[in-house]
């Protein structure tokens, strides 16, 4: 028998205009707008990416814990894609379809494209391209 599932809600209040929940937002709106994107496709096209969604909402929860939690480098993309998203936004009111939105989650969960090292998704420490191990059948990377 499992024990009795236990639920507990922490609501988190960033001090306003702090780095923290400049993280915060930065991760968040580049994460809502893929979403958005995903689901206007449909469930399906939305299960498809379920681990670059599960990846996405990590960092957001890393966020609430510390801003230093979430890797330099996926805060540098999640910012550029929110400049992008609001230079788009400012020539074109559209919104983003469905392979816009998976290509956003591609260009944030960007493993070796921008940077010399990944983070691995077992333990979360970083090592290099030439330490990666790839799973075949589902093409995760890890140390």
């Amino acid at each position: 028998n499992l024990t009795d599932r236990t639920v507990q809600v922490c609501t988190v209040q960033f001090p306003e205009g702090s780095v923290h929940q400049r993280i915060y937002d930065v991760l968040f709106e580049s994460a809502r707008t893929a979403f958005s994107a995903l689901l206007s496709a449909g469930d399906k096209e939305a299960l498809k990416e379920y681990a670059g969604i599960l990846e996405t909402l990590l960092r957001i929860r890393q966020a609430c814990c510390s801003g230093i939690l979430v890797p330099k480098e996926r805060l540098e993309r999640a910012e550029k894609v929110v400049a992008d998203l609001m230079k788009s936004k400012a020539d074109n009111s559209d919104p983003l379809t469905a392979e816009e939105g998976k290509k956003l989650l591609d260009k944030l969960k960007d493993i070796f494209e921008e940077s010399e090292s990944a983070e691995c998704c077992i333990c979360l420490e970083e090592f290099s391209p030439e330490a990666a191990m790839i799973l075949r059948s589902c093409s995760h990377v890890y140390c």
